[in-house]
């Protein structure tokens, strides 16, 4: 049902001007590349020479030192924030300003009622779609395939777990390897739920429908960090099934990637991913595996399509209830407090 005026871009194509070129721009400049109804024409970051070279890899002739100067030369018909979360309000607040439709890499802010307070301020003024792309990879759209499918019979219980030891000195003396990559990570005071855990949360409410947590555990075990870095939340579907999701990411012997395993239990079969092979044991039982790169790729390019088809048509964004994950990260930190307890 269309909720929305539909809107057109003003050539044969959607222009999207990309802000930031960071570590995930890769994914994002590629999504646009693979998308069809849209080109990347512009790019800003205040790293001139990060973002030339994001530019020529994918063959985009205007570099700019920020949004403003950016919105400001026009040619643009939507933006793609994908800068630190930290940024994420301002820029949202600048397109919004130009009247120009934006997609918003998540979170959308640190905290659930700047989140609120940002989408009630835009609305009416520009769409606004949470680029929460993971629950868009091929191998978690299996598994609702097979849930929808009756596969799995009734579910009756669900453990996700993400683990890895991107936060310890690696074993020839290399530094924490997330911690260099990413060294925002030592200053934020929250950091494995809001940073990581969120994408599971959503993930498993687009599998499982609305979850109500009910208890949370977080510590915080590594050196030179001021939020958590291990976290259990327990949470449980609207028929009461137990949904676990924890992470760890100091856990000695995991490699610094993260490991994934995802088992939900229904009354017919079991659906099993392992990092990136999935297997559905029981009856019938099928094996998938995927392609770690083409997989995540795979999200990004479904959430970029799906937000110039939603402006096209005027449909609801498939991510229009982000706040309600984003609410159940609040309540996680409220449960477990701040900062989270070091271990003794």
């Amino acid at each position: 049902m269309q909720t929305h005026p539909p809107l057109k871009p003003t050539g044969d194509r959607w222009r999207i001007g990309v802000v930031g070129a960071g570590n995930i721009a890769g994914f994002h400049l590629q999504a646009w590349a693979n998308c069809p109804d849209a080109v990347a024409v512009a790019i800003c970051d205040t790293d001139r020479t990060r973002a030339r070279e994001r530019a020529d890899a994918f063959a985009i002739d205007t570099v700019y030192p920020g949004i403003d100067t950016m919105i400001g030369a026009g040619g643009i018909d939507a933006l793609d924030v994908l800068t630190s979360r930290g940024t994420h309000e301002a820029m949202v607040r600048k397109a919004a300003e130009a009247g120009l439709p934006v997609l918003c890499q998540k979170p959308l802010t640190d905290y659930l009622a700047t989140s609120e307070a940002l989408v009630s301020d835009v609305r009416g003024r520009t769409r606004l779609m949470v680029n929460e792309n993971s629950r868009f990879r091929p191998h978690y759209r299996q598994i609702g395939d097979w849930i929808a499918a009756g596969r799995l019979g009734e579910i009756r219980q669900v453990r996700d777990s993400l683990l890895t030891s991107g936060f310890l000195p690696q074993a020839r003396g290399e530094p924490a390897p997330d911690l260099a990559r990413q060294p925002f990570l030592t200053t934020v005071p929250r950091a494995l739920i809001a940073e990581v855990l969120v994408h599971q949360i959503d993930v498993l409410r687009s599998l499982l429908g609305p979850l109500t947590l009910l208890d949370t555990r977080t510590m915080r075990t590594s050196a030179g960090i001021v939020g958590e870095d291990v976290a259990t939340l327990m949470l449980e579907t609207e028929t009461h099934v137990p949904v676990i999701v924890e992470g760890n990411r100091a856990a000695p012997g995991f490699t610094p990637g993260w490991a994934e395993d995802l088992v939900v239990i229904g009354t017919k079969a079991t659906a099993r991913l392992t990092d990136y092979d999935l297997a559905l044991l029981g009856p019938g039982p099928e094996h998938h595996a995927y392609e770690r790169t083409a997989a995540v790729q795979a999200g990004f390019d479904h959430a970029a399509r799906a937000f110039i088809t939603c402006l096209e048509t005027g449909a609801p964004f498939p991510t229009a209830d982000n706040l309600e994950t984003l609410g159940l990260v609040e309540e996680a930190y409220e449960q477990a407090g701040q900062p989270p307890r070091p271990i003794t």
